[in-house]
């Protein structure tokens, strides 16, 4: 019974409807040390197809986003996890979105409560299409960007030390290894892509430092740290993303050992070191270039390529290399 239950649960979460392919490159991908494996993501070239379980792994994280956000307020922060307040009002049933600056009155009829803290109103919001965005950047014509999980600073009578100002906030899950390799080494040696990651949006959005709190999945351990802005660092891998975004070709191989551990697992290990073809559509074609806004423009017919058509390639389709 319980086999079978397991078993139609994985099923019905891989029968989800799926969302889109990620358009962009994120600032979530740019410090992985190789640069190929960003690229052929970029590109299109295998899209991996995942079990229910790690689909609800996924799942898992990003819904920790609203348990850190509830402790960081219970502990005196002040949390912006999104970038527009959002409002209810209860006579016409409906959302409203504000900037943080605008002030909530208390609820009196015809005017809203501010029901930007309570994660069933946003989720509510969202299925509607009246929920709020999250913080982040658009760069490099449309073809870079990324999503934060918030700004964060002290509030009125919080006893926790915190930089002046707003600060970054990232939230991440880890497993029991990596989280004792994080709260042994701290994030910039056991996780450099979140320590990027966070330089990338304190670039972007004009902050000097950033609250990284993870929690531990087997015990609910929590670890924190407070990162620094280093604009060197940002700087160089913002210009990473560029060279990436504009390369016609592959970025060279991070080994020529197929057996190295970080390409045993690799999405394009079978493309990368054995020669296999990309995954057909037009961004894994050679006839294909990033253009301006987000799109892409098909170099064979001279035509900014259809949205809806970017997954599928035509007959004239000739893999990157």
């Amino acid at each position: 019974m319980s086999n079978d239950l397991v078993t139609a649960i994985d099923k019905a979460v891989r029968d989800q409807p799926t969302e889109k392919r990620r358009s962009h490159m994120g600032a979530s991908s740019i410090g992985a040390r190789c640069k190929r494996q960003v690229w052929y993501a970029f590109r299109w070239a295998y899209n991996e197809k995942h079990t229910g379980r790690i689909l609800r792994l996924f799942n898992r994280g990003h819904e920790e986003e609203a348990r850190f956000a509830r402790w960081l307020r219970m502990a005196g922060c002040e949390v912006q996890d999104y970038a527009q307040r959002l409002g209810y009002h209860r006579e016409s049933d409906s959302y409203v979105l504000m900037d943080w600056d605008v002030e909530v009155p208390p609820y009196e009829d015809g005017h809203c409560i501010d029901v930007s803290d309570n994660p069933h109103h946003i989720a509510l919001a969202k299925e509607r299409g009246e929920g709020p965005q999250q913080w982040g950047f658009t760069d490099h014509d449309g073809h870079f960007s990324g999503s934060s999980d918030g700004r964060i600073r002290a509030g009125e009578g919080c006893t926790l030390t915190l930089p002046d100002g707003w600060g970054l906030l990232e939230e991440k899950t880890h497993n029991e290894k990596s989280f004792k390799q994080l709260t042994a080494k701290g994030v910039l040696t056991a996780k450099p892509t979140h320590y990027v990651q966070m330089q990338i949006y304190m670039h972007y959005m004009g902050l000097k430092w950033a609250l990284y709190i993870s929690v531990n999945k087997n015990d609910d351990t929590l670890y924190t740290e407070l990162v620094h802005y280093r604009p060197e660092i940002a700087l160089s891998y913002v210009a990473d993303a560029c060279k990436l975004v504009e390369s016609r070709t592959a970025p060279p191989r991070l080994t020529e050992d197929p057996s190295w551990f970080e390409c045993k697992f690799c999405a394009f290990r079978e493309i990368c070191h054995y020669d296999d073809a990309p995954q057909k559509n037009c961004r894994s074609c050679v006839f294909a270039s990033p253009a301006p806004e987000g799109e892409w423009n098909c170099g064979k017919y001279s035509n900014i390529i259809p949205e809806d058509f970017v997954p599928q390639g035509c007959a004239a389709w000739e893999p990157i290399e």
